[in-house]
């Protein structure tokens, strides 16, 4: 039986979604326009009156919550308007909800995978090149930066990437013709979150790395190990120099975090309830500044001090209730399917939470909207309604579960 044709909403949403899938690992310009426009196109597709993905309800509920807790942080905000200008930001996270629904069909999150890939590694070879030209100048101290604005968005950016790859490459299906693509872009994202220099970045990949390797195959934990040290010979000596810094006790950045933190501490006893609101905290961390100091900045180096000071006890209930229901609707796609967008969306909620420890990436779009991407992808997987681009055919959301045992 022929598919009934499809409206030309459900057409216009499918194809700004490979927009915005090329324009993600790109530009945040672009991926903000691209995202906009997609989303009309959806909810004139009315997806409320389609059956939702597995936990998609509850994830709904929660960020309802959220976006309750940062309106309350602007209302009783010093600077009430400024605050709210930066609330509006949480409005990225649809893309869970967005995903979740269209991804459904296994042909477009294939395409979708496939275009996000592509454009991640010509962000890769971007800043392969633009390092290689530094280094002919002799600049072997300056990281990879690419098409962001700093090195260390790159490296979040970059770390997810590589994690979302290996995932894909560790739980595809036998005879998968997209495999040799998958391995070249996770080698290229590999080689490029090397050179970013990114040390809260490489933990992120370690910690993804080992539990996806686990879930495939626990006796290959041991590989890990050996990839780390084969990675760290042949990084650039600055590289190699600021990973080995992650242990060393009064490491410049190291310890201007920490003291970042302990101000984040005073400002959050200050206001305990509902915060300082979201705006820009230059002047908050000037304020409480310490005399250990060591550089200025506009937030906390970290999604949990950030949370807390911002919006309070009741915002960080709000964001911790929300990044446990992620994870947790992450898990259980992957544990119903074993699929290799369950294990994606998995790997990125790891590496989020680990170099989230770090830096405020909650408010860095371009590495958040990478977070709801591939949650949104996992949220689809374990549906279980995805459907085979042509009969036989193994894609990214098919079901793969392990042989029953044999009865004695």
């Amino acid at each position: 039986m022929n598919a009934p044709p499809r409206s030309i909403p459900d057409r216009a949403t499918d194809a700004g979604l490979m927009l915005f899938a090329f324009a993600l690992p790109l530009s945040i310009a672009a991926t903000e326009i691209t995202l906009g426009l997609t989303l009309l196109a959806w909810l004139a597709t009315r997806p409320w009156t389609r059956a939702a993905s597995p936990g998609v309800r509850a994830l709904g509920i929660a960020t309802l919550a959220l976006c309750g807790a940062w309106l309350l942080a602007s209302a009783t905000s010093e600077t009430p308007l400024a605050s709210l200008i930066m609330a509006r930001k949480l409005y990225s996270v649809v893309i869970v909800f967005l995903l979740a629904d269209r991804a459904r069909d296994a042909a477009l999150a294939n395409r979708f995978v496939t275009t996000t890939f592509a454009a991640g590694m010509l962000t890769s070879l971007i800043g392969i090149v633009q390092f290689a030209i530094r280094h002919a100048r002799g600049g072997w101290q300056e990281p990879l930066e690419g098409v962001f604005s700093t090195a260390m968005t790159s490296g979040n950016v970059l770390t997810t990437l590589t994690v979302v790859a290996l995932a894909v490459v560790l739980f595809e299906r036998p005879g998968e013709r997209r495999s040799w693509f998958d391995r070249s872009a996770l080698g290229l994202f590999f080689v490029s979150l090397g050179l970013t220099f990114r040390r809260g970045s490489y933990l992120a990949w370690v910690a993804a790395s080992v539990g996806l390797v686990a879930l495939r195959r626990a006796r290959w934990v041991v590989l890990v190990p050996l990839v780390v040290a084969l990675a760290l010979v042949l990084v650039p000596r600055a590289g190699r120099e600021r990973a080995v810094s992650i242990a060393h006790p009064v490491d410049f950045t190291s310890a201007g975090r920490i003291s970042l933190w302990k101000s984040g501490l005073a400002a959050f006893r200050d206001r305990p309830m509902t915060g300082w609101g979201l705006q820009d905290s230059y002047s908050l961390i000037e304020r409480y500044k310490r005399p250990d100091a060591r550089f200025p900045a506009g937030h906390f180096h970290n999604n949990w001090v950030h949370v807390a000071v911002t919006t309070g006890a009741v915002g960080l209930l709000a964001y911790g209730a929300w990044m446990a229901l992620a994870g947790w609707c992450a898990w259980r796609a992957f544990r119903l399917t074993r699929s290799a967008l369950a294990a994606a969306g998995l790997a990125a909620w790891i590496a989020f939470q680990v170099h989230g420890l770090f830096d405020w990436s909650f408010g860095d779009a371009e590495v958040a909207d990478q977070l709801f991407v591939w949650l949104g992808l996992a949220l689809a997987a374990g549906a279980g309604a995805a459907l085979t681009p042509r009969e036989g055919s193994a894609t990214l959301n098919s079901t793969v579960r392990p042989p029953a045992p044999q009865s004695s």
